[in-house]
Order: C-alpha cells, then structure tokens, then sequence
C-alpha cells in the first residue's frame, strides 16, 4: 500500500556541548527523525499513536546497542533541536521555553512554545542591582493550542483539566485572588511543579500539595459577600495538540525596559498569535518610578486586537465546566497604581498607602480580563490606606469603585479602627457604605460591625464577629453574626472553623490539617459558600473534604481525597487515591485512582474513572520500567455525548546476558474510543524484542538482531494528506558491521515483513509482505574525507521490486565532528514499517562525537 508522490524527506541529528575560550557556553543538539523537510524545525508533538503512548512515561525509552551505555538528556526539548549560547545572563535560546515577558499588567505571555527565545541583560546595571536595559524576544511556530482552565479553590487537593494529552511540561500553575465584586485580580503566585503539585499529562489531573480553600476574607472587617469579598482560582495554562487539523502561524513577543535613572523605568510590551485559532495581537507600554525599597507609581496602556484564547472554569474541580468563548473585539485598557509607604511619602508613622484607577473598553481582552457588550466599557479605582500610629492602634480608610458601559456600579466605601485592650484581646470597629445598581439590585446601604480577637494561649486563638444594617434603601440587609476560631491541636494538627448566619445566607467552613516537614499531610473539611451557583440552581448546601498524604514509612507513601459536593441541581462524589511502594531497594510499583460522579438534573448524569499503575525495576544487570493508564468517562455533560474509553500501556526491560550481550523488550499499547476531542481513535500494539552482540574479542563486529510486531489501527500518517494508513506487521531484521581496517567497514541488513496494510483508514488492508537487503561500505581517506555508500533492494507485495542506492561524502571538522551530504536514489527506506514510499531525495548529516 505504498504511496508515489513527491515529497523531501529528510533527517538531522547532532551534538555540541562546551565552553569556547571567551567563556560562551554553547550546547546545541538536534534529532529530527525522519519526515517533511518543512517540518524539520517544528515541534515534534504529533497527535500519533506513538507520541501518545511515550507520553504515558517520558522516562522509558532507550536503545540497545550491546554495551552499558546511558541516555542522559541534557538538552530536554519536546522538538527536533535544541540550542542554546549563553554567557553573563544572556542567552539566546532554540527549544522548549515558557513566555518570559512580565513588567505589564495586560500584556504577558504564559504559554509553553517551541521555536526562538533570547534575552539580553545589561552589564551596567542600577543601584538596586538591576539591569539597566533588559530585552526580551521570542518567536514560535505553535503546533499545539493553549488551554486555560479557572478552578474555584474546592478546599481539596485534585483538580481535572478539560483537556487531556497534555504537552509535557507546558502547565503553568497559578493561585489568583480576586475581588469578588470587579473581578480585579488582588494578588497572583507561581506554583512549582514537585514542590507546589503533581501532573498526569495523559489524565490531565492536578494534585496540590496543599488544599486550596474557595476564598479568604478581604482584609477589611465587613463583607458584602458570606463566604468572603476574595475568591480563590487556580488557574492553569497549558498546551494540547489538537486530534484533527494542523496549528500554523507564528506566535511572535517582545519585551524592552530602560531605567532612564535609578528610579524612571519605560517598558514596552507586544505579543502577537497568527495560529488561525485565536490571532491576537497585544500592545503596551508601561512607566514605573521606584522611589523607595517598596514605593513605586506604575502606569500601563495596552490594546489587544483580536479574540485570543478562551477559558473555562469550574466551581467543583472540572467536574462541570463552564466554557467561556474567546472575546472576538479589540480595545484598549490602562491602569496606574501607587504602593507607598508612609516614610517613603514624607510622613510619621507606620503605614501604607495603596492607589488604583483601571479602565477596560468593550473588546479588550487578555489572560485576566475579557470585556464583553454585557459590561460594556469597564472602570474601577479605589484607594486603601493603612496607618499604625504605636503598638496595639491601628486605622484603615479604603473606597472601591466600579462602573461600567451599561450603567452598572458597585461602590464601597468604609473605615475601622483596631485597638489592643489587652496583650491577648484586640477590638476592631467599623463601617461600611454601598451604593450599588447592578444586575436586579439598585439602592444604598450602610453597615457597622465590630469583631472581638482573642489570644486564649499560644496555638489558640477565637473570634467573634458582627455587623448590622443602620440604613437600607433599596438593597438587602446584611445583618450577620458569626464565630470562628485556629487552634493547634497536638503536634503538627491544625483546625480553623468558621460558622456565621445572616440575611445572605448562612456559612460555614472547617478545615483541620495535619502537616510535618517531611511533606505528610492529613486534611478534612466542610465548607458551605452560599455565593457558589451551579447552572442557576438553588443554592449550595455544602462541600465536604477529606483528604491526605503520608509517608508510612521508607518504603510506602499513599496519598487519597474524596470530595462530596452537595449542590443543588448538581451533586457530585469524587475520589482520587495515589500510592507509592518500594519494597526493595530494587523495585517501586506506584498507583494512583480517581473516580467522580455528577447527578446532574440540568446537563446530565456524568461519571468519571482513572486509574495510573506503575513499576520500576533496576539492578546492575536488569532494568524494567511500564506503566498502564486507564480511563472512561459514561455520560451527558453540557447536553454533549462525552463516553469515551482510553487504555494506554508502557514496557521496556534491558537485561545484560554478559559482557558481550544484551537483549531488550519494549512494548506500547494504545486503545481509544472517543469523541477524539484529546485522544484520537484507534488501537496501537507496537512489540520489540532486540538483541545486541558485541564479541569482547573482535570487537571490529558488531551485530543486532530485532523482531517487531506493529498493529497500527491509528494509522501512520501520509505526508501531504490527511489520512492515516494501519497496518499490522511482523519484521524481523539483523544489522551486522565489520572494520576492515583503519580505511574499510563493511555492513549489511536483513529485513523481512510478514504484513497486511491500507493506504488510508477506509480501505480494507491486504497482504503487504516485503524482504529488504542493504549492503553497504564506508571508506575513510586520509585526514579529512569519509565516502559511504550503500545498495538496497526491496520486494514488496504492492509496490513490487525495486532497487536504491544511497551516496553520501563525509568532510572531517577537526577530531570531533564531520558533515556529510548525499542522495537517496531510491524511493524507500530501510524501515520495512514504513509503508509510505516518499523517501528519494538529498540529504545533509552532521555527527559530532566526545
């Protein structure tokens, strides 16, 4: 079932590592296997069946060539090439990289690309020891989309991506505090992968270290809102390979900055995505004075022109996801800021005071914000300032403003006061003003409450809050009491618990955790939020929690949550279990389960199942490593069919027979019935089993022996059409070369195919069988010149007989590294799995050696 057409193929593999004399550090490699010539230098993140299931552990795969050697990997890319030339802190850069453009609030770039990236750092630099100018480029060609997931904090650990198949290492974790009332984001941390959280790429689930509760209260004592004015989201940033069609375009930033003086700095910011999906271009710019250690006014513009990428969210973990479509104007959007201390202002006295003033027109959008003809134009700004005259007095004046384009506003406006009566007891008074018309509430309103801390003892503190409505026109009362307390409870026990009950709607919160240095932790809770909705119904009756990991003891480490979500239309039990046993210092099998279940009355009953089971075993002589994954998801979800089915299977094991021999086996397995949202359809079973001589005292022969099976129902992919031709094929081969002398080696192969095929999926497959012989010959001249040459003949059931030959002269550079450039005349190669028949053409080849 071979395929005529004219393609160029080709491939290009090579390795530099080393410092020149001036002190650049230079380390390039490059592998591109073999395919397109215009996709040599594009990320090598196929949606194939193989790329699938090498995902399942990226650290399985190794080769067999008869001796003890490793494969370390210093240049990690997920693409053909790598390289980077650094020196000083500069550094430019080919290969994976994350966006590095940041000094903008509107314009910045988080996404996992491959192509160019590079920096440079001035050697002059400010009193403060930053750079004096700092410039920042990157330019990509995605082969992937971005996907941007929002999570409310569930009070749980484990957290489902709506895609799954993620590229490795392409997530970027963050925890964002927002204002429940403008949307303004307050604050914003990076998580660390293995310190912050755990990823499984193929499940896409998350797992924190650490619980993450819905929301925090603000800092000042009245709440609008029962559960807290604050929200807490993990947001998550990650790239997937599409199942159908090709990602193309570029995807282009650029940031510069100058400290004018130690003090005045001006950047500029631009980012522009041409992928066909989400084409955005962002532009901005942004002034930043610095008149103290932490004193600073910051004014930033942007434009964004184009729809960018969507997000989801989730209030219950992505159990049931909300898709938010991507902003398809353009607008533009400004914001200043002001963050100074009371010294840096000239003033006596402790305190801050923080300035914001923000408008987004309808169109604009970015990762944080996106304004739509619901809002209309949007303006927010406010002030907070904070004063500490003596120990134990403390003051706060604060205002919050927001409007909007279709005459929408929601202003608040209080002041309080704390005072220690006492070293253990703290009083704080104060009130609060709104005057909101929003949505179906239009009037004023004006609140006093008071809150009473009390420090029982070290480990224990309690509290008691209140507020009441002395003035309403219009608006609900907010009348609320509430109790709460932190207590360490024994060694290494936390519990907060909280509980009030108002005219909102009543709350509460425990959580009780259990937490040592040497990272085990024990966790359960309940939280009651009355602000969380699910798909309009009525509302939330609460979300129970419990939850940890421990490390039983040198051998074992388990990790479980489970999670009761009782909404109203949308109840939902989830479980996740994980475990680690090393019973020997030779061995480690790892398990990781998750299960959920939605009753849901308004999208649809929905299940989920996973289930990750690993093994590792290594001694000096034996080396075995597999992993199988397993999920299904049974129902409606969104008014969507979602039944899918995935099994994914990994095995490689090396054993050393002697000091002359060594045989592998490897084998994937893939089987997907989906929708092919994120997987594609289709059965893969790809076996090895290898053998490698290398006599100890000959050792001018080495020889290989390999036999594979492959039951491709995925289909390998023909070059220049969308479709994917199967195959299920026995080959066996033997690889043998002989040094001649210090001039000639000798080699040959074998190969036989027992196989039956099609050149696309429709087509039923038919015999294919195939025989293939390769003589070749390499002749080293003296000082600099190599020449190879090689013939080959195939005999295949469907693309006949025929006969190549492949040519190819080889220029020494220096002791370590050669070039070559030759011709394949024939139109197949020496890999009788390769049923696509496109391979004639020129090509170049590097070798480098250390």
């Amino acid at each position: 079932a071979g395929v005529d057409s004219n393609y160029q193929n080709g491939r290009l593999a090579f390795t530099v590592d080393g410092v020149t004399a001036s002190g650049v550090r230079v380390t390039i490699s490059a592998d591109t296997q073999e395919q397109p010539l215009q996709d040599l230098f594009r990320r090598i993140d196929r949606k194939n069946s193989n790329s699938l299931a090498e995902r399942i552990d990226p650290d399985t795969g190794y080769q067999v060539f008869g001796d003890d050697s490793r494969i370390e990997d210093r240049t990690p890319t997920s693409g053909a090439l790598y390289a980077r030339v650094e020196k000083d802190n500069n550094f430019l850069l080919w290969g994976d990289f994350k966006g590095r453009l940041n000094g903008n609030t509107f314009v910045r770039n988080e996404r996992s690309l491959y192509g160019a990236q590079g920096e440079w750092n001035s050697q002059d630099q400010t009193s403060r020891g930053e750079p004096r100018t700092l410039v920042q480029a990157h330019a990509a060609q995605p082969d992937t989309l971005q996907g941007r997931d929002v999570f409310r904090g569930t009070g749980g650990s484990v957290y489902f991506l709506r895609n799954q198949d993620i590229t490795i290492g392409s997530e970027t974790l963050t925890v964002e505090i927002r204002d429940q009332v403008s949307g303004r984001v307050v604050d914003r941390v990076v998580l660390q992968s293995g310190r912050d959280y755990t990823i499984n790429y193929i499940q896409g689930t998350i797992v924190l270290t650490r619980p993450l509760s819905a929301s925090v209260s603000s800092d000042s004592l009245i709440t609008t809102l029962p559960g807290g004015d604050q929200s807490v989201n993990l947001v998550a940033n990650y790239e997937f390979t599409p199942t159908t069609g090709d990602v193309d375009g570029m995807n282009l930033g650029f940031r510069a900055e100058h400290w004018v003086s130690d003090r005045l700095r001006l950047g500029v910011s631009v980012t522009n995505e041409t992928t066909g999906t989400a084409d955005q271009k962002s532009l901005g710019a942004d002034v930043r004075y610095q008149f103290g250690a932490e004193s600073y006014v910051q004014v930033d513009v942007a434009t964004s022109d184009g729809p960018g990428f969507g997000s989801s969210f989730s209030n219950d973990g992505g159990l049931i996801i909300d898709t938010t479509a991507a902003n398809a104007g353009d607008g533009t959007a400004v914001r200043a800021e002001v963050l100074a201390s009371f010294a840096d202002l000239g003033f006596s006295g402790d305190g801050e005071l923080e300035l914001y003033a923000e408008k987004r027109t309808e169109g604009f959008s970015s990762l944080d914000y996106s304004v739509t003809a619901t809002t209309g134009d949007e303006t927010l700004w406010g002030f907070d300032v904070e004063g500490r005259p003596r120990d134990g007095l403390a003051w706060s004046i604060y205002h919050d403003d927001y409007s909007n384009g279709v005459g929408e506003h929601d202003r608040e406006t209080g002041a309080e006061i704390s005072v220690a009566a006492t070293e253990s007891v703290k009083l704080t008074f104060g009130l609060e003003n709104v005057d909101r018309d929003r949505g179906t509430e239009d009037g004023r309103r004006l609140d006093v409450g008071a809150r009473v801390d009390w420090m029982v003892r070290d480990g224990l503190d309690v509290y008691a809050f209140g507020q009441v409505t002395a003035s309403n026109s219009g608006l609900e009362d907010n009348n609320r009491l509430g109790v709460g307390a932190r207590a360490d409870v024994g060694e290494n026990w936390t519990v907060e618990a909280e509980v009030s009950d108002g005219d909102l709607g009543f709350g509460a919160r425990i959580l009780a955790e259990y937490q040592r240095e040497d990272n085990a932790s024990l966790y359960f809770g309940y939280e009651l939020d009355p602000d969380l909705l699910v798909s309009g119904s009525q509302e939330s009756e609460g979300r129970f929690i419990t939850g940890g990991r421990r490390a039983i003891n040198d051998q074992v480490e388990i990790f479980g949550e489970n999670t009761y979500d009782l909404f109203g239309a949308g109840n939902s039990l989830t479980s996740a279990y994980g475990a680690s046993y090393r019973p020997t210092q030779y061995t480690t099998f790892d398990a990781a389960i998750e299960a959920g279940r939605i009753n849901d009355d308004t999208n649809g009953d929905f299940d989920r199942n996973a289930i990750s089971l690993g093994w590792t075993y290594q001694t000096d002589s034996v080396t075995t490593r597999s992993r199988i994954e397993y999920r299904t998801e049974d129902g409606v979800l969104a008014s969507a069919p979602r039944d899918a089915e995935t099994v994914l299977l990994s095995f490689d094991s090396r054993y050393k027979i002697s000091e002359e021999a060594r045989v592998q086996v490897g084998l994937k397995f893939v089987d997907s019935q989906s929708d092919e949202t994120s997987i594609l359809n289709g059965d893969l079973i790809d076996g090895k089993l290898g053998y490698a001589y290398r006599p100890i005292n000959n050792d001018k022969l080495n020889v290989l022996f390999q036999y594979r099976y492959l039951d491709d129902m995925i289909g390998q992919v023909v070059d220049g059409t969308d479709e994917r031709a199967p195959q299920i094929s026995h080959v066996l081969s033997a690889d043998a070369i002989y040094e001649l002398n210090d001039h000639w080696t000798i080699g040959g192969k074998l190969g036989f195919r027992l196989a039956d095929t099609a050149p696309d999926s429709t087509t039923p497959l038919t015999e294919n069988n195939a025989a293939l012989a390769v003589v070749n010959a390499r002749y080293h001249l003296v000082h600099k010149w190599d020449l190879f040459a090689e013939a080959r003949y195939l005999d295949a059931d469907q693309a006949g007989s025929e006969a190549g030959f492949v040519g190819a002269a080889y220029r020494h550079i220096g002791n370590n590294a050669k070039i070559g450039i030759g011709y394949n005349f024939g139109r197949f190669s020496d890999d009788l799995t390769d049923i696509t028949i496109d391979d004639r053409g020129p090509f170049i080849n590097l070798i480098a050696k250390f």
